[in-house]
């Protein structure tokens, strides 16, 4: 099976910025694909082409941590997702957001370009700026990068 139409990027509408941690005084923020837009990609496999299973479930201090195992044809990808529970979100909350990334993190093992990195570098001792590497684009080896100043 073909996997190649899977690779194309998603639209700029399909793409999410959340606020991640504090460095140095500043929020970090990281770009993702929502899981219901990927779940949307791997269905234009067709019916029966794909699917996805939980293989193993743990709660580690407050922590959800899942394994998640994605078949497309013959072949299987594992990843593992995690979500911290808080006063914010219950344990069902962090179970459901950890699978998502689970099934996010595998289908960006079959390139589907859903995984963004984020870097904070130090440009010179007077400017600080903030990398976020676009979406993985198999031509450019994921050398492609927006300058945020």
């Amino acid at each position: 099976m073909n996997f190649d139409h899977l690779k194309r990027p998603f639209e700029e509408n399909q793409i999410r910025e959340r606020k991640g941690k504090k460095v140095n005084g500043q929020y970090l923020y990281f770009r993702y694909v929502p899981s219901e837009f990927v779940v949307e990609r791997l269905n234009e496999l067709g019916p029966g082409n794909w699917s996805f299973v939980i293989k193993e479930s743990k709660v580690i201090a407050n922590e959800v941590v899942v394994l998640g195992s994605l078949r497309i044809a013959n072949t299987v990808k594992e990843a593992f997702g995690s979500s911290t529970i808080d006063e914010k979100k219950t344990a069902a909350d962090s179970f459901k957001a950890a699978s998502a990334l689970s099934l996010t993190k595998c289908a960006s093992l079959y390139s589907v370009p859903c995984i963004f990195h984020t870097n904070q570098i130090l440009i010179s001792s007077l400017k600080q700026v903030r990398i976020i590497t676009n979406q993985i684009s198999p031509k450019m080896n994921g050398n492609f990068f927006n300058i945020l100043v």
